[in-house]
């Protein structure tokens, strides 16, 4: 349906509503369209059409965004008598989902009325409209209500935001970009995923674990909201609700998953791990290998403790992850999660975005300040990532906090208290840090109340449990042919995590949803990288062979060709005169392998 159908079917009962409210014989309300034709009128009709008319004071709430006084006529003699033009008439005009002009709504009539409480009348009265117009042409997927208040959400102060089931498409109600800090114009470059720090895979799993309460999100520019999640089905109608704000359908019971563990509408499985594991967000990440499982089990150990925990590691092996499902799995669950890159963020700004500031602290400041992350993270977990990497006059003010449990912002003399678990991580290693005299010593030693070190995925045996489960956090229900998955047991993955996450993501566009992702899928660099490693294997296999088949030979001339141009995959088709699909496809990945 088209905004202005929508609005014809959602304006009817409001209106109906405002008339058992005002009740009154020379009252009128209306909604009209955006070119001021109305679409639906109770109450005084004549007031209605003198109101709408060509040159009626309806038009003046169609030029702009805000509600308006309108100068709407009496219907009948005034005692005392009154201007007209100064009485008796609010509008307000009203947008779809998209942000576009698609009517307004009028109270009319009663010059004797209060035009204030009018003009909010009719402003509440237009956001009930907006919302279900809203709700009812959002994308099929999820539909989010948020607020930095919790007790606001599903009020109609609280935002709104919709997305389609791969989290690319996002449609966000005027109050939810208020919040956001962003123009409606800026969302075409933003996903759910880039607008509130979470999957959506991952929002489901927050809501269950804070259930039955809202859960909570950390907002792009730092802020935290409360929120309830609404999925919906593929025929757009909503599922019944279930304990904090995420919805199933029975078929879910009968299927035996939770909320959490079935997303509805494409929006994938999050992973099928064995009942004792999937208890608990630490469990979740323990898909099979024996380090992995050495870390989390010595995390459950501390954990609701408030013992700082260091997290070493790699680049890209997954620390924010773990650090989240520390989170998770703490007392500390319902409160935010404030995460900070000590190494992404500049110098001269890092100090504020960490401690705060007052207005007019420095040139540039927001009006009323800043509250910087540890404040906002008061009663949660604040999470420091490549602390290693923090300026050592940063470090002692750091020290400070921890060990007073107070924050004073830049340009204030009022110190805050704070309730905070610390977990930090880092790819660097401290101690060479220490004695470089890049790293304080003594903040080493209030950090480091339980060290874990995540291995690298080049020395991790889970693979294969991996690729499912980033694969299902992608919503894309795409498989790994086993060929592809065991030469992906070869590579070294100096990315980590990280690089494989992308490697998939791309992966399955390539293949589409659904498919499975063979060799064809995969990106032309890590090919590349593949190659060699796989041409050693062929070269190691074949050596001393007795006698050579053709196709024997073929591989060989292959494997010296890719020697001499240093393993580049491209320079070797040229050299031959055949396609980089033909060299795969001649080296025998697939019973190279399995051998």
């Amino acid at each position: 349906m088209n905004s202005p159908s929508l609005l014809f079917v959602h304006a009817l009962p409001v209106l109906d509503l405002l008339q058992h409210q005002l009740c009154g014989k020379d009252m009128a309300v209306l909604v009209a369209d955006a070119q001021g034709q109305p679409l639906h009128v109770r109450g005084d009709a004549a007031l209605a059409q003198r109101a709408a008319g060509p040159d009626g004071a309806l038009r003046a709430a169609l030029a702009g965004p805000d509600p308006v006084c309108l100068p709407a006529p009496c219907a009948g003699a005034c005692a005392p008598p009154c201007q007209h033009e100064a009485s008796g008439g609010a509008a307000a005009p009203i947008v779809d989902g998209q942000g576009r002009l698609c009517g307004v709504l009028a109270i009319l009539g009663d010059c004797a009325s209060d035009q204030p409480c009018m003009l909010a009348l009719a402003r509440m009265s237009a956001n009930m409209i907006e919302r279900q117009l809203f709700l009812a042409s959002a994308p099929q997927g999820l539909t989010l209500h948020f607020h930095a208040r919790g007790a606001c959400i599903g009020t109609l102060q609280d935002g709104l935001a919709s997305c389609s089931a791969d989290g690319r498409a996002v449609m966000v109600n005027a109050a939810g970009l208020a919040q956001l800090g962003l123009p409606r114009a800026a969302l075409a470059s933003h996903t759910f995923a880039s607008l509130f720090g979470a999957t959506l895979a991952e929002l489901a799993e927050r809501c269950r674990m804070a259930a039955p309460g809202p859960a909570t999100l950390c907002l792009r520019d730092g802020g935290v909201a409360h929120c309830r999640v609404q999925f919906w089905d593929s025929c757009d109608t909503m599922d019944r609700p279930c304990a904090g704000g995420v919805v199933s359908g029975a078929d879910d019971d009968a299927a035996g998953a939770g909320p959490a563990r079935r997303v509805r509408a494409g929006l994938g499985r999050l992973p099928d791990l064995p009942p004792p594991l999937a208890e608990t967000a630490l469990g979740r990440l323990d898909t099979g290998d024996a380090r992995m499982a050495q870390v989390i089990a010595k995390l459950r150990k501390v954990a609701g403790t408030d013992i700082a925990v260091l997290i070493t590691g790699e680049t890209g092996s997954g620390k924010e992850w773990l650090a989240q499902a520390i989170h998770r799995d703490s007392p500390r669950a319902r409160q935010p999660f404030v995460a900070i890159n000590c190494a992404s963020i500049p110098e001269s700004l890092i100090e504020s975005e960490l401690f705060g500031y007052e207005e007019g602290a420095f040139t540039g400041a927001r009006r009323k300040g800043s509250p910087g992350k540890i404040a906002l993270a008061n009663g949660g977990t604040l999470f420091l990532d490549e602390i290693g990497d923090m300026p050592l006059p940063l470090q002692a003010r750091l020290l400070r906090v921890l060990q007073e449990r107070q924050v004073t912002p830049l340009g204030s003399a009022r110190s805050i208290p704070v309730d905070i678990a610390l977990v930090c991580a880092t790819h660097r290693n401290l101690r060479e840090q220490i004695e470089a005299r890049a790293f304080r010593e003594d903040l080493y030693y209030r950090l480091n109340g339980l060290v874990v070190k995540l291995p690298a995925l080049r020395e991790r045996t889970d693979l294969p449990a991996l690729l499912a489960r980033v694969l299902c956090e992608e919503g894309s229900g795409c498989t790994v042919a086993p060929d592809v998955a065991r030469l992906m047991e070869r590579h070294r993955w100096p990315g980590n995590l990280r690089q494989l996450r992308s490697v998939l993501r791309t992966a399955a566009v390539m293949a589409g949803p659904g498919q499975e992702i063979g060799l064809d899928h995969l990106a032309d660099d890590f090919m590349d990288d593949l190659a060699p490693a796989v041409a050693g294997t062929e070269a190691a296999s074949y050596d001393g062979a007795p006698a050579l088949a053709l196709d024997q030979m073929e591989l060989q001339m292959i494997q010296r060709t890719l020697a001499a141009h240093g393993g580049n995959t491209s320079a070797a088709a040229r050299a031959l005169g055949i396609s980089r699909n033909t060299i795969y496809r001649k080296l025998g990945m697939d019973r190279l392998a399995a051998a």
